[in-house]
């Protein structure tokens, strides 16, 4: 009686210590197990496995000395000893779901058949980079719509309008008094700054670049202030300075009361479409004649008071060639956006405007400063 019990104890043993090794990774030794593939092991030996199992141990080598000693805190070390102790324990990569390798190769195919649909749609896009002028009922053609997009995207590169408003959104964090003050000293550097920006932008006109240095040399003297000034309509409105009133006053405090009266008279009544604005500056860039003749010379005959006005150009054809090239662009793109009486009226209405800017400076009494400043700029720009 007392041999059978304690052969019932030592069964009972044998089982207990059974259980008790089956809780336990046979991969890493990680308790407690599930059962994966008939074997039992840890969550991360099973994600491994199913990770690595195509793994080639034939082409591979361990890293180490090829008998790594696989634990729960060494699994990690060898990809190589790990799973090849996986496979030591009964893991088999054919028993993995088939509906893995199913699912992946679908996965493939659907990368497959999307990247191609992409590239059905990029190879259509292609073929067709015009579509948007399919339908265009302008007299632009393809060159002139490239030209006129050139040149509005010339003029807002070189243009100040950007740090303009940039600066005077950072003074409205200033006291007013010290507000009047940065107006003061600012505005000064608005107006050289209008005549800076228009050297960089003549020199982006390829019928200009392609002229000889004398040429270029009477263009920038004899229209720089035409030109510059015309732009600075533009500039005024769209960084909104004839509201301000801190800018206001420093124009009066610069230039008088009747020639800021003048400026915001000629901004408002400017037009509105500010592209047709900068496709006229070109135009004026490459003008034969923007004098402004003075009746009342001493000596009884009227005289020039544009600078240049008495040098010659050396190719006069090539640049009658040029101005009809940005004129007739202007023009079209006129009578495409508002018909011909309303273009017509514009045209003028542009003309008015630059022939009333011009005047505007001719007949200040008090512009010496200003005059040094522009002639300035202009002797850098023509050297340049």
């Amino acid at each position: 009686m007392d041999s059978d019990n304690c052969k019932l104890t030592a069964v009972l043993k044998d089982v207990t210590k059974d259980i008790q090794s089956s809780n336990i990774c046979q991969v890493c030794g990680e308790k407690p197990t599930i059962m994966y593939l008939g074997v039992h092991c840890c969550c991360s030996c099973k994600m491994f496995f199913r990770r690595n199992a195509d793994f080639d141990l034939d082409t591979h080598q361990c890293v180490f000395t090829g008998n790594c000693d696989i634990t729960m805190n060494s699994r990690g070390a060898c990809r190589y000893c790990r799973l090849k102790k996986c496979f030591s324990i009964g893991l088999q990569k054919d028993l993995l779901r088939s509906s893995h390798t199913v699912q992946c190769h679908d996965k493939t195919k659907k990368k497959h058949k999307i990247s191609t649909n992409e590239a059905t749609v990029s190879l259509s896009v292609v073929n067709t980079p015009l579509d948007l002028l399919n339908n265009d009922r302008s007299l632009l053609s393809t060159n002139q719509w490239s030209l006129l997009s050139n040149v509005t995207h010339a003029y807002d590169d070189q243009s100040p309008l950007l740090t303009i408003r940039y600066t005077m959104a950072s003074q409205l964090n200033y006291p007013a008094k010290l507000q009047c003050k940065m107006a003061t000293d600012y505005f000064k550097r608005i107006a050289s700054s209008l005549y800076l920006s228009a050297g960089p932008f003549i020199k982006t006109i390829p019928e200009f670049v392609h002229m000889s240095t004398s040429d270029q040399g009477i263009l920038v003297e004899r229209n720089i202030r035409s030109m510059s000034g015309f732009g600075g309509i533009l500039v005024l409105r769209e960084a909104d300075l004839c509201q301000n009133p801190f800018y206001h006053n420093a124009s009066v405090t610069t230039y008088g009361h009747e020639l800021t009266h003048q400026a915001m008279k000629i901004v408002h009544n400017a037009d509105i479409d500010g592209t047709l604005i900068k496709l006229m500056i070109p135009i004026l860039a490459l003008s034969t004649c923007s004098d402004i003749i003075d009746p009342d010379n001493h000596d009884g005959s009227g005289s020039t008071t544009t600078p240049g006005g008495t040098r010659l150009f050396s190719n006069t054809l090539h640049l009658l060639i040029a101005q009809n090239i940005y004129v007739e662009m202007m023009f079209k793109y006129m009578l495409y956006r508002y018909g011909y009486k309303e273009s017509a009226l514009r045209f003028a209405s542009l003309i008015k405007s630059c022939l009333d800017q011009n005047l505007m400076v001719s007949d200040g009494d008090d512009l010496r400063q200003h005059d040094e400043m522009v002639q300035t700029i202009t002797d850098e720009t023509e050297r340049s």
